[in-house]
């Protein structure tokens, strides 16, 4: 019988002999049945297609499935045989009747057979046969491939040119292939391991220097890992088949010349003892945008924009000198009045959402003395964003700020309570600036671009005053960044690395951005300021928690009266002529010892600087002020040798280790030319032995003088460690010589008092405006009010600021006017008794007449004129407003116990006389004492023992209750 069917659908089958007629590949076969046997003698079944491999990793086992695809239909028992093989091994065979796929099991090989599958990939293979048919036979092998392992194929950037700074990046593409990184590590180490993909730079014949510190990377990459992990590059997650990098040229401030480096890209396996395996290499051109620029507020006040724009702002108030489009960098400037124009008293940096300000703004408005100090704040929101730095040179008399994109401030003492500011732009701000500075782009003409994002023009004499313009970018008291950042923006940190053929790689958060000498020769005060507003904010919650707000102090706000400008005329008020005021502005500036050199550096000889020399006299009616013209044109010159590489001094160029140096220019740049009573060596006044201070302009043995409104501070006492330190504000404050005197004082509603002798103590030089004082204290307890002077040797302050120490539970203090006449009084309702808040009507000890009693005195124990009461008092003395001594309590514990014995001794001696007739009230009385007399740690009685440790001298002691006896609202320490 004969059955004609459509192929893997339907199949007749007859007994007896088979023979079996089969048409491989056909739409349809015709079988011819014979007795035991179906088709054509030599049909085999029809795989319906190739196999398929498929592998899973989970930690250190790796599996490796092959599915076949069965003939479909086919009648009888098929059979199909499976290999596995590599190159020339065959791994296994394993015949398939009821299942279809065979699984790989990699911890069941041997390590050969592992590496031949990346060297020569993995075979899966199969043929069917049917015993059913008739001759039996095989089916051609059908075969898949497990491709072998190949180097990753890397895409190079498609720009080969990369620019500094750039917006653009510098991308290298990495595809793994076929093969994961989990199971390739398993195949070739048989273990797990991470892959990584690294740039590396070649070792450059002319590395990158700064000036007095090490060499900078020309390249980073932006990292997916932590900073620990040491990573230029990215980790193949275990099953990626392709990684991405970013390539970023490093931003170090410094004019170089377009360099080409050679990049190496490389695949590197950890932990395992192998050698980096180099991908590709290529060459990159990196050009510089830096450029020796400065936006200049200066004077009174003068601006110089990034592309040297010249105008004069006379608006008083804040304004924003610079910010960066989309990274949150800010610089405010405070403006105040001179004369009839304005000055700097203050800048504000913002960097991420952190601030640090300059400032001489709290003495702005006193012109009748001679301390105008420098002060340096910060204000935190969590941890300092990474990569700023603040730097302190001169004494303090120059301040200079690095930001996280390399943008550099620099902040220099001046006249009376000015100051001026230099910005040295980064790379990162080409094209991405705005502000009073002017956008940064090379192209002057675009400069006074207002945040309405409407142009303003100035004329080219560079005197006129675009307030249009500069009120654009004024500040609301709301977004004010005086007291610090009030927004909630941040900054998102990035980790970038460098690594080269021969060191060790180096990530940092915002690693893009390099130090470059920014400040060689200055001291890094930055963590100096983090404990300082560390401090701080512990004392300001300590006072917030009492509901106590310190007195109000100048530095919290900046408010400034409008400028009533007026037209002046020459000569001015004091007879100074226009002729008078060039030819001293004109001799200042060529009697400057680096005049001529400068000269050659200068764009236009000087000219706009003479001018300004000239105006500010005129509008100050003060000569002073060509001082700040002359700094000017100081601060131009150095920068202009400082931020160009071509003007340094480098042996040898080829060398790491030899350190380059700035030009000997800098031997005739130093403040004021040290008033020729020094020598200026690298750009610091060697001065001579009568005097001091960084233009040696100062007599050595001048008196220490103190701000006594910036230095005086209240501090609530408690037991956390904040009423321990002040920081004196000041000035001919000298470093290794100068030291505190501390006089302890008693505060009370009429003034102070001296209570005790003198404590020298060491100061820690901060600046020669600022020193911090550490105060005597038990353990960690603040125990004493101090009257302060500052000495320098012998040499001591006229002036004295205040310490107070205070119990603000009960107690109101503040510093009076000007902050120098310290007052304490105590609160309605309480009496304050050695220290000791006590609410009114509370009584010494259950059934006392010994009450505090606010209508009789609010400073001792007062009898009760109740009847059934103990009428023993204490000795007593008024006493004055001060903190309690929480470390003295456990000492009185022990005296209170033996005084309130004695007391209760007597009482039960004069019970036992009166008669017996009292025997019942006796029994009580007894037992009260020998409760008094209990000694046990539980002891119901708290005291508090003053003495001479606190704002009042003498020994009284307090006695309360609160454990175990019912009054009101009783409080302590």
């Amino acid at each position: 019988t004969v059955v004609s069917t459509t192929t893997s659908q339907s199949v007749s089958i007859t007994t007896g002999s088979t023979s079996t007629m089969a048409s491989t590949g056909a739409a349809s076969t015709s079988e011819t049945t014979t007795a035991g046997c179906f088709g054509t003698t030599g049909s085999y079944p029809q795989m319906s297609g190739d196999p398929t491999i498929t592998f899973s990793v989970s930690g250190e086992n790796a599996f490796i499935d092959c599915t076949i695809k069965p003939a479909i239909g086919e009648q009888g028992s098929p059979q199909y045989v499976l290999t596995w093989s590599t190159g020339s091994i065959v791994i296994n065979q394993t015949p398939l009747t009821t299942i279809f796929f065979s699984r790989l099991n990699l911890s069941n090989i041997e390590q050969q057979q592992r590496i031949s599958i990346l060297e020569s990939g993995l075979t899966c293979s199969v043929i069917a046969k049917n015993p059913s048919r008739c001759g039996s036979a095989s089916s051609p092998e059908l075969t898949t491939v497990l491709a072998k392992y190949n180097l990753p194929q890397v895409t190079r950037p498609a720009n080969l040119v990369i620019i500094e700074g750039g917006v653009t990046l510098t991308l290298v593409e990495v595809n793994f292939g076929q093969i994961t990184p989990a199971l390739y590590c398993l195949l070739r180490y048989g273990t797990t391991c991470t892959v990584t993909i690294q740039i590396r730079t070649q070792k450059e014949d002319l590395p990158n220097k700064c000036i007095g510190s090490e060499v900078v990377p020309e390249i980073v990459i932006r990292s997916s890992t932590t900073t620990e992990s040491n990573t230029c590059g990215g980790v193949l997650s275990p099953d990626a088949t392709s990684i991405t990098l970013e390539i970023h040229a490093v931003s170090d401030g410094i004019v170089r010349d377009d360099r080409t480096i050679t990049v190496g890209v490389y695949q590197v396996d950890t932990p395992v003892k192998r050698e980096p395996t180099i991908l590709d290499t290529f060459e990159l051109t990196i050009e510089s945008t830096d450029e020796a620029e400065l936006c200049k507020i200066v004077g009174d006040p003068h601006v110089y924009t990034f592309d040297f724009t010249k105008y004069d702002i006379m608006l008083t108030g804040e304004f924003i000198a610079y910010k960066h489009d989309t990274l949150p960098v800010q610089i405010n400037v405070f403006l105040y009045i001179t004369g009839v124009g304005s000055s700097i008293c203050g800048i504000s940096v913002r960097v991420g959402n952190d601030v640090i300000r300059v400032s001489k703004c709290a003495t702005r408005n006193v012109r009748d003395v001679s301390i105008h100090p420098i002060t340096v704040d910060m204000f935190l929101n969590g941890n300092l964003t990474p990569q700023t730095k603040v730097y302190q040179e001169d004494n303090g008399d120059t301040i200079k700020i690095f930001t996280f994109i390399g943008t550099t401030v620099e902040i220099k003492n001046s006249v009376e309570a000015s100051i001026n500011l230099y910005i040295r732009p980064s790379a990162i701000d080409f094209s991405r600036s705005k502000g009073l500075c002017g956008v940064r782009d090379g192209n002057e003409t675009n400069d006074l671009l207002g945040s309405d994002n409407v142009l303003y023009t100035v004329s080219t004499d560079g005197f006129d005053e675009p307030d249009d313009f500069s009120n654009k970018w004024s500040v609301v008291p709301s977004e004010s960044l005086y007291s610090g950042y009030k927004g909630t923006e941040d900054v998102t940190q990035s980790v970038y690395c460098s690594c080269d053929n021969s060191d060790t790689p180096k990530c940092e958060v915002f690693g893009n951005v390099v130090n470059c000498g920014v400040s060689p020769l200055g001291t890094d005060i930055t963590e100096t300021l983090i404990a300082q507003q560390t401090y701080q904010q512990s004392a300001t919650q300590n006072q917030v928690s009492s509901r106590k707000r310190r007195q109000a102090n100048p530095l919290d706000i900046f408010y400034e009266e409008p400028n009533n400008k007026k037209n002046l005329t020459w000569p001015t008020n004091s007879g100074i002529t226009k002729d008078n005021a060039t030819t001293f502005c004109n001799d200042s500036i060529q009697n400057m010892a680096a005049y001529e050199r400068c000269l050659q550096l200068s764009r236009d000889n000087f000219t706009k600087e003479l001018m300004d020399c000239v105006n500010d006299i005129k509008r100050t009616d003060s000569y002073e002020w060509a001082r700040s013209s002359i700094q000017n044109l100081q601060e131009s010159c150095y920068n202009t040798i400082a931020a160009n590489s071509s003007n340094w001094i480098d042996s040898n160029t080829t060398e790491p280790n030899v350190l380059a140096t700035l030009s000997s220019l800098t031997n005739q740049l130093c403040p004021n030319d040290c008033s020729q009573k020094g020598t200026c060596k690298k750009g610091v006044c060697q001065c001579n032995s009568k005097y001091t201070g960084t233009d040696c302009s100062s007599l050595a043995n001048s008196l220490p003088s103190i701000s006594v409104s910036l230095t005086s501070s209240l501090c609530v006492s408690s037991t956390s460690k904040i009423c321990n330190l002040s920081i004196v504000t000041g000035s001919n404050f000298m470093k290794n010589i100068t030291s505190c005197d501390l006089t302890p004082i008693n505060v009370t509603s009429t003034g102070i008092s001296n209570s005790g002798s003198s404590i020298i103590s060491g100061a820690n030089f901060l600046t020669q405006y600022r020193v911090a004082c550490s105060l005597p204290q038990s353990q960690s307890y603040a125990i004493q009010s101090y009257a302060i002077h500052i000495r320098n040797e012998d040499r001591q302050s006229v002036e004295a600021a205040y310490y107070v120490v205070y119990n603000a539970q009960c107690t109101d203090c503040n510093l009076g006017v000007n902050a120098t006449n310290p007052t304490c009084t105590i609160k309605t309702g309480y009496c304050l008794i050695d220290g000791s808040c006590v609410s009114n009507g509370t009584q010494y000890f259950i059934g006392s007449c010994i009450i505090c009693d606010t209508s009789r005195s609010s400073t001792s124990w007062s009898t009760s004129s109740a009847t059934n009461c103990t009428t023993s008092l204490p000795d007593n003395t008024t006493t004055t407003a001060s903190p309690g001594n929480p470390d003295a309590e456990e000492f009185n514990s022990k005296t209170v116990i033996i005084v309130t014995s004695c007391i209760a001794g007597i009482a039960f001696i004069v019970i036992i006389i009166v008669a017996v007739i009292l025997f019942v009230r006796y029994r009580r009385a007894q037992a009260h004492t020998g409760q008094l007399n209990s000694s046990d740690d539980g002891s119901m009685y708290e005291r508090v023992y003053n003495g001479s440790h606190g704002l009042g001298a003498d020994k009284s002691l307090t006695f309360h209750n609160p454990s175990k006896f019912h009054y009101d609202n009783a409080m302590e320490i």
